[in-house]
């Protein structure tokens, strides 16, 4: 599983609160996602003068496509805590109707 390193005060914010460690390990579970380390509780480096922020360090399943992004994570949890709805996606002709056509020479190949 790929794991995905997140601002942790940022994620907060995006959420709508604060969590302890042990609220947001539960979310997680409850979810189907893992927290594997949060690093506001280790020696974080000093880049340029300042502290490096804490992240949150969250395991994804292999099948989230979706969450392997800040925004994805957040918007997936929002959704889980009924803090917004499903996105509404929708397939949609191109403007003016256009469709984009790729053509792949024949001495193009794919080698293992």
């Amino acid at each position: 599983m790929p794991t995905i390193a997140v601002d942790k005060a940022g994620l907060f914010k995006a959420l709508g609160r604060d969590f302890t460690y042990e609220e947001f390990d539960e979310l997680c579970f409850d979810f189907g996602i893992e927290l594997d380390e949060d690093t506001s509780q280790n020696e974080r480096p000093i880049v340029n003068g300042k502290q490096e922020p804490a992240q949150l360090k969250i395991e994804i399943p292999a099948n989230r496509y979706d969450m392997l992004c800040f925004e994805g994570i957040s918007l997936m949890l929002n959704i889980f805590l009924g803090r917004r709805t499903s996105p509404d996606y929708r397939l949609v002709a191109p403007p003016r109707g256009n469709l984009q056509v790729i053509n792949v020479d024949k001495e193009v190949r794919f080698e293992s």
